[in-house]
């Protein structure tokens, strides 16, 4: 029978949650980090922390969402192809590009800004409005006017390559024993940290770290937070937790014998 995904509303709730609440903490922390305006400090440390993971969370949900609504339909041709692309288009581009311009109006120093914008930062954040500049966050730019619109620059990238992944994650993860499902699963999320893991080796003083840095043409400090921008941002990054999300997705459609799967509210 159909089944639809009515529980992900929940599970996106206390997602969102932690990542409001943790955004939130930024303005309740005062002293540099030494004391909390009225959360304790490991309060506040555990939300922001926590938000880091529910970032990655969401792209293993947004996985899920696409396999569970989409993995059995056509994506062979161009003509189903740029169906499926102009359906998330619809879906989310209008909210999107209207946040951005809000957002980049609202930042500005004439109206609630508190900084000057230079042209590679007013060009970078119209890039954002066509969604590109998720492919080269390293530049000098000084990052999204609206903070949160990187992630939907990288989903959307997901959402491209999305007809190429679902026959290979589908043939890769449906004939899977218990075992073998688990363990191809723990790959994936091995891979997963390897570019986070590469982020915090050349957080430390040493050679990677100076070759990060003359890589950048910048300072250590400065460097190393463009390559941390560049990591957290790039689509190929991602793909390992979205595939995880694909693969989720097939195990319980094959574990559980769904003949038909709908996308419910789980459009990603």
């Amino acid at each position: 029978g159909r089944v639809e995904l009515n529980a992900i509303s929940g599970v996106r709730f206390w997602a969102t949650l932690s990542l409001v609440s943790a955004h939130a903490v930024e303005s309740l922390w005062i002293a540099a980090g030494d004391e909390a305006a009225w959360l304790k400090r490991d309060m506040c440390s555990w939300l922001k922390r926590s938000s880091k993971d529910m970032v990655s969370f969401y792209f293993v949900l947004a996985g899920f969402t696409m396999a569970w609504g989409y993995l059995n339909r056509d994506m062979d041709t161009w003509d189903a192809r740029l169906s499926y692309w102009r359906r998330r288009l619809a879906r989310f581009y209008p909210d999107y590009f209207l946040a951005m311009v809000a957002g980049m109006v609202v930042k500005m120093p004439q109206v609630f800004g508190c900084r000057t914008y230079g042209t590679m930062d007013v060009f970078y954040n119209l890039l954002g409005l066509i969604l590109l500049p998720s492919w080269f966050m390293g530049l000098g730019a000084a990052g999204f006017m609206n903070g949160p619109a990187w992630f939907m620059g990288t989903l959307f990238w997901l959402w491209i390559l999305f007809p190429w992944l679902a026959r290979p994650v589908k043939a890769l993860f449906s004939e899977d024993t218990r075992a073998s499902f688990l363990l191809k699963i723990a790959g994936l999320w091995a891979l997963s940290l390897l570019p986070f893991t590469l982020t915090l080796a050349a957080s430390a003083p040493g050679a990677l770290r100076t070759v990060n840095a003359e890589l950048f043409g910048a300072s250590e400090d400065e460097a190393w937070h463009r390559l941390r921008w560049t990591v957290k941002a790039f689509p190929l990054a991602r793909l390992p937790e979205f595939v995880i999300g694909m693969a989720l997705a097939v195990r319980l459609r094959a574990s559980s014998g769904y003949t038909e799967i709908g996308d419910g509210s789980g459009g990603g």
